[in-house]
């Protein structure tokens, strides 16, 4: 019976100490989404990063707005894997991968790798890995955006 008690006690004691899977908070996850923007050139205050209310399991939903001339523009729609804290732009289906950026993401979830995950995307859309800024930003954008 001591036994059987000791081994209880012994199994719980172990199970409490195996550290479960941490996940990344709605503030860093908001952290994220400030730094990607700020890697992808886009200058936007923190104020303009907004939750959204769009359920997509397993990520936080952010919108980033941009106040010019009194007109609020959307900037783009953002995803947070709540395990990985991976960075998703919903709208163009992008994984963000800047080198600067996976550092910030590592100290938050130390067991973050990259694994296979569901995307936020729309359904069939093809996933743009972006690891460096790209050069053509403007360029792509039409001349009444720039």
């Amino acid at each position: 019976m001591r036994k059987a008690l000791f081994f209880s006690a012994a199994t719980l004691l172990i199970a409490i100490s195996i550290p479960s899977y941490a996940q990344v908070n709605r503030d860093q996850a908001r952290s994220l989404v400030q730094t990607t923007l700020t890697l992808r050139g886009d200058k936007v205050a923190a104020k303009q990063i907004q939750e959204t209310t769009n359920d997509v399991p397993g990520y936080y939903s952010f919108g980033v707005y941009d106040q010019s001339q009194g007109v609020q523009n959307v900037v783009g729609w953002f995803a947070v894997n709540k395990r990985t804290g991976q960075v998703w732009e919903t709208t163009s289906c992008e994984l963000y991968q800047f080198p600067t950026l996976e550092k910030q993401r590592q100290k938050y979830v130390k067991h973050a790798t990259k694994t296979k995950q569901k995307s936020p995307c729309a359904a069939g859309e093809r996933t743009h890995i972006v690891k460096k800024r790209s050069s053509r930003r403007t360029a792509e954008l039409p001349e009444a955006a720039r």
